[in-house]
């Protein structure tokens, strides 16, 4: 099913966070995080569902309707598909009804409305074609205030820059909430690092680029057996950093590791070793809101067939797993915002509900998407 483009847009924006934030000392993870998941009904209604802790909201959308869901979801926008009349806004919580504009002469698209990053109460409509001209409201008083024209951030870091790195295949990712990246450092002395683009003798370092310290080797880490781009940073489930940037998880031959930035000390996950005779194990992790927990997918070696993935949760207090009940063929997967449920879309577009106390419950059906947000650092 496809997603209207200004949604689309809107799941761009928050994924821009800036790369890099100044050095914190907190390690509490951003809240709130929030899941939001899409579902429609037979009538082509779309409902947005956004669960905050414990509680959720549902906002319904008609089929000839499009709409702007603001950030950190307190409003929405919505207007016709064809032959718009008005633009309306709402209070995404409470339903009610904000403010409605006449949709004017000078809007010529109809839905090309989106909500700005920050102040997240601002909403743009588009007036060309190639994004030179737009407007921009306060939603609230529904005065015109200065466009924030839609761009992506230049880039921190020129990661090319780092010591020792591929030039012209440099592989990183950044650790969220701290000015560092863990990027591989080529240790032949005899490839030309500008043009080559593999290295057969490497280390994966924790860099702070500020002080230019190399602050951990990380230790055995396995690229084997999981996905990256060919050219361009790693794909998103080799070196997972936890919500806070305290902890990061990546595969090991025979395991997963996780280091702790904060205390600088690698934990015990031997217990995740035990799987892997009898099952292939998912490099991919998936971090709980709170950070006491992580969740990666296994399959059985006799079976690999569909319907067949199982959920396996790390504590990390106890430095035990759980296997939980259920065999699954899945679309997507991700934390209920109270670390305690996991939300898990089917291939046939059904989301369940499953808990640590291996509770299972179908919440919706005929579900386009479900993805988890989490907030920038103010």
């Amino acid at each position: 099913m496809l997603i209207h483009r200004h949604f689309l847009r809107f799941l761009l924006a928050m994924c821009l966070a800036p790369l890099f934030a100044t050095h914190i000392q907190s390690q509490t993870p951003r809240q709130p995080v929030s899941l939001i998941y899409i579902y429609h009904t037979i009538d082509q209604t779309t409902h947005l569902v956004v669960w905050l802790g414990q509680v959720s909201y549902t906002f319904s959308v008609l089929s000839n309707e499009c709409y702007s869901l603001s950030h950190g979801f307190t409003h929405i926008a919505i207007s016709e598909k064809e032959n718009p009349t008005s633009l309306r806004i709402y209070d995404f919580r409470d339903q009610s009804l904000l403010n409605e504009l006449p949709w004017q002469s000078t809007w010529p698209y109809p839905c090309e409305f989106w909500f700005n990053r920050t102040p997240s109460d601002r909403l743009t409509i588009l007036l060309s074609d190639d994004y030179s001209r737009v407007v921009t409201f306060d939603v609230i008083t529904t005065l015109e205030v200065t466009p924030m024209l839609p761009r992506l951030p230049s880039s921190p870091l020129d990661v090319t820059t780092l010591p020792q790195i591929l030039v012209a295949n440099p592989m990183y990712t950044f650790v969220p909430n701290r000015d560092w990246v863990i990027y591989q450092r080529c240790l032949e002395t005899d490839l030309d690092l500008n043009t080559a683009t593999r290295c057969g003798y490497d280390q994966w370092v924790l860099y702070d680029p500020i002080t230019r310290t190399a602050l951990e080797i990380l230790q055995n880490p396995d690229l084997s057996i999981s996905q990256r781009v060919e050219f361009g940073n790693l794909g998103p489930d080799v070196f997972v950093v936890s919500p806070s940037g305290r902890y990061v998880a990546y595969p090991t031959l025979n395991g997963k590791m996780i280091y702790d930035l904060v205390n600088d000390r690698y934990l015990d996950t031997s217990a995740i070793g035990s799987l892997y005779s009898d099952y292939f194990v998912y490099s991919e992790v998936v971090w709980s809101p709170d950070e006491t927990h992580f969740m990666f997918v296994i399959d059985d070696y006799a079976s690999f067939e569909i319907g067949s993935l199982e959920f396996v949760v790390f504590n990390l207090n106890t430095n035990t797993i759980q296997r939980l009940n259920g065999r699954y063929s899945l679309s997507d997967y991700h934390w209920f915002p109270n670390s305690q449920s996991i939300a898990v879309l089917t291939d046939d577009d059904q989301l369940y509900r499953l808990g640590l106390d291996d509770t299972q419950t179908l919440i919706a059906e005929n579900v386009e998407r479900v993805f988890t947000y989490y907030p920038p650092p103010q």
